[in-house]
């Protein structure tokens, strides 16, 4: 038997989510077995792989560090994908999704 609770919150960038993290994990009176994350989609337009991927290793980091499991989901692919102008788009995405498997 377990509870589910959505913490998420559209717009947010990595930087963004660690320290709202940070504040549920500290301040909640919940003990969370697991946390499932997805973030990285609204950084993509920095064009930085590198950061976003270290951004969501730290968030991944923090959820183990409070002895919780931690589950990964990739960046989805999007819709703007499709356009060959953005194919740096899908090059970031799947650079970075790679660093989470």
């Amino acid at each position: 038997n377990f509870k589910v609770w959505n913490f998420g919150k559209s717009g947010e960038s990595t930087h963004d989510m660690f320290d709202r993290l940070r504040q549920i994990l500290e301040k909640s009176d919940l003990n969370f077995s697991a946390v499932v994350l997805l973030g990285g989609t609204n950084d993509l337009w920095e064009k930085n792989p590198e950061r976003i991927a270290n951004n969501l290793k730290k968030l991944h980091e923090t959820v183990l560090s409070y002895g919780a499991m931690s589950f990964a989901v990739t960046i989805p692919e999007l819709k703007q994908e499709k356009d060959p102008e953005f194919k740096w788009l899908t090059e970031t995405r799947k650079s970075i999704n790679e660093e989470l498997m």
